[in-house]
């Protein structure tokens, strides 16, 4: 199997397709990544994974050979910034926001945000959306040629945590309080009601299901206009939630000479990371599922999904990174349907974007890039 790369500039090419993937195997491999806390894990492909550990340093795994990786410190800044935060397209420190592509290897600053100290990075629809930035002066987001602020929810306190649905963006606090907004951050209202104490801490939204996942230090919960506790939850704090999606399939068909992608639905939907008691999943018959084998009780603190070849990657509090030792059924690899698989990266684009796609045997390729706006 082959993979092309084209670059190409200025492009607003918008595809977001979910997919549910099964995470039925739970066996898990310890990667050379050094014992550290992992606070972030982002990336699409396994090529592309990149970590930021507790002691604000960046790792980029970088390819040994035919499907063969490892993790490497990776020196991005000669001014001795500190790195404050990671997300799929930015690197954020307390000199300002810098964009990150070519798998890590390059990074380029957004001018329009200057010398912010940026302590944390929110982006919407997986990498594809809206960017919004915490800082000490308050929440952000951006434009080309502008920086926009946006209000704080509650007594102004600092958000920890963000999820995006198709009209809602909810937010959680340094408070563990649960608060809405539906006209893109500029006014917060509280979400729910709290009467059980819980400290909420972790939140995505379920594409799939439509209602967001909820983690609190009491246990799990979907919201949707109320809070609904998952029964058979019983693995304590929750720390980290990762929706599995992104996973896109063309079919060799076309309707008015553009190409059709489909999603394919497969068992599980979600993954969850405890603190004292590993990883559970979320089936999408809303069943739990422990997958703790050779994992044990770690304490989980991020997670990533290589979309390309479907591992699921868990970062931990003290050792380092682990992965799935084999694919998961529903990595593109595995999709008999459709040999195709079309990603573009960032999307929007910024000063640069990267189409990649597989084609499962050599052929004359024929690429159209359109300019939408």
């Amino acid at each position: 199997m082959k993979t092309f790369i084209l670059s190409v500039f200025a492009l607003f090419l918008l595809l977001s397709v979910n997919v549910l993937c099964d995470v039925d195997n739970d066996s898990w491999l310890k990667t050379n990544f050094p014992d550290k806390e992992v606070i972030q894990i982002f990336g699409k492909e396994a090529s592309e994974q990149t970590a930021l550990s507790l002691d604000n340093e960046i790792y980029i795994k970088k390819s040994i050979g035919s499907n063969k990786y490892e993790w490497l410190k990776k020196e991005l800044f000669s001014e001795n910034e500190i790195i404050n935060a990671l997300s799929y397209n930015y690197i954020g420190t307390d000199k300002g926001l810098f964009l990150i592509y070519q798998a890590g290897y390059s990074i380029e600053r957004v001018d329009v945000v200057g010398d912010m100290n940026i302590l944390d990075i929110f982006e919407s629809k997986g990498g594809y959306g809206t960017t919004f930035l915490q800082s000490p002066e308050g929440l952000f987001t951006f434009t080309a040629s502008e920086l926009i602020e946006c209000a704080l929810p509650g007594t102004d306190q600092e958000i920890t945590a963000m999820a995006f649905s198709n009209n809602r963006t909810m937010s959680l606090t340094t408070s563990g309080e649960l608060f809405v907004s539906n006209d893109n951050c500029q006014t917060w209202t509280k979400a729910i009601e709290n009467p059980e104490g819980h400290l909420f801490t972790a939140i995505k939204w379920d594409n799939n299901n439509n209602h967001f996942i909820v983690g609190s230090d009491k246990g799990l919960f979907y919201l949707t206009d109320k809070l609904q506790e998952v029964q058979d939850y019983d693995g304590g704090r929750v720390n980290c939630i990762i929706v599995l999606e992104y996973i896109f399939v063309c079919e060799n068909q076309s309707k008015k000479n553009k190409p059709l992608f489909t999603p394919f639905p497969l068992e599980d939907v979600a993954a969850i990371g405890t603190e004292e008691n590993g990883v559970y999943s979320i089936t999408n018959q809303n069943e739990i599922k422990q997958k703790n084998d050779s994992l044990g009780d770690l304490n989980i603190t991020a997670f990533s999904y290589d979309i390309m070849g479907g591992y699921l990657y868990a970062g931990t509090k003290e050792h380092g990174i682990y992965r799935t030792q084999k694919v998961y059924a529903g990595s593109v690899e595995e999709l008999d349907l459709a040999p195709y698989a079309l990603k573009i990266f960032p999307n929007p684009a910024k000063s640069h974007a990267s189409i990649s796609f597989h084609n499962p045997e050599y052929a004359e390729i024929s690429i159209a890039v359109y300019d939408l706006f």
